[in-house]
């Protein structure tokens, strides 16, 4: 499951790659809560190789707001 997790995690990385997130935007989680939870549940928000798709996709679960 979380080989699953991380290859949906991957795929929205690519397809998202040259979006910039703006320092107005709101805090919030691009993904559902319950996915983000999951993802923060396995180390993926403090994780290198995910870090950077979790700031986008679960800034508000993953705490990366300021």
């Amino acid at each position: 499951m979380l080989v699953q997790l991380l290859a949906v995690l991957l795929i929205l990385n690519v397809f998202t790659h040259g979006i910039v997130t703006g320092a107005n935007k709101p805090c919030k989680d691009e993904l559902q809560s319950s996915i983000c939870e999951k993802v923060k549940n396995h180390g993926q928000c403090s994780d290198p190789k995910t870090i950077e798709a979790m700031k986008r996709k679960c800034a508000k679960t993953c705490e990366f707001c300021k």
